[in-house]
């Protein structure tokens, strides 16, 4: 995954998350089932981390434009993600 995915990944996940209130729900879907994807075999770890470490930055941006958003930052987004962070950084 180059540079550039990484960044239209971030740029249009924080445009995603900006002015639907629950689009981290579907962010945290979608990365459930990265997850699966990557247990299964299906998907390489560097793919997987770097789409995580994009949605990740993406989240961080929108803590900050939404002014430490409280829904946002007690939601199950913010734990799937750093979760599947730490189980993509092992190997299967």
């Amino acid at each position: 995954m180059s540079r550039i995915d990484m960044v239209c990944v971030c740029v249009s996940s924080t445009l995603f998350l900006l002015p639907w209130q629950f689009s981290q729900f579907v962010l945290a879907t979608q990365c459930l089932c990265l997850l699966v994807l990557y247990v299964t075999r299906l998907l390489p770890r560097p793919h997987v981390l770097g789409l995580y470490w994009s949605v990740s930055i993406a989240l961080l941006i929108n803590i900050v434009l939404q002014f430490g958003n409280s829904l946002l930052l007690t939601s199950l987004f913010p734990c799937t993600v750093m979760a599947c962070l730490v189980r993509g950084g092992h190997t299967c």
